[in-house]
């Protein structure tokens, strides 16, 4: 993965009990581990249509989402779809100190087939991995 600055991965997935499951994330191709995946569904906020963010094409559906829960690496998110596809155009998010990210997927391939070791990490020689059975 050298050389990748950023890959997001997001994908709307329909559920069969009429909800959706929305994946966003990113890595930055280092093993820095700032890599993150999220997943949320639909149930777990209020949602509301929302005004078309700035930036994204005409016709395209807008979607806040609140957490009922409050969540730690967001206040709100705003998905972008394509209607007819329900392929994600965009995704804006708001954390707690009033900072929002606005990202815009153009030409975004799903289901390309990637390889399983592009996403396996091994850590260098010598360095301490730190997981949750070790914590205790």
């Amino acid at each position: 993965m050298k050389g990748i600055v950023a890959l997001y991965a997001p994908s709307v997935v329909p559920r069969p009990d009429g909800t959706y499951r929305i994946f966003f994330g990113g890595w930055d191709g280092t093993t820095t581990g700032n890599d993150r995946i999220y997943s949320v569904i639909t149930r777990d906020f209020t949602p509301a249509l929302a005004e078309r963010p700035a930036g994204q094409a005409e016709g395209t559906l807008a979607l806040k989402l609140i957490p009922h829960t409050p969540q730690e690496e967001y206040d709100w998110l705003i998905i972008v779809v394509d209607p007819a596809s329900l392929s994600l155009r965009g995704l804006v998010t708001a954390d707690s100190q009033g900072g929002t990210s606005s990202f815009t997927f153009a030409n975004l391939k799903e289901n390309v087939g990637l390889a399983d070791k592009l996403f396996t990490f091994t850590p260098p020689r010598g360095v301490e991995v730190v997981n949750e059975s070790s914590k205790r």
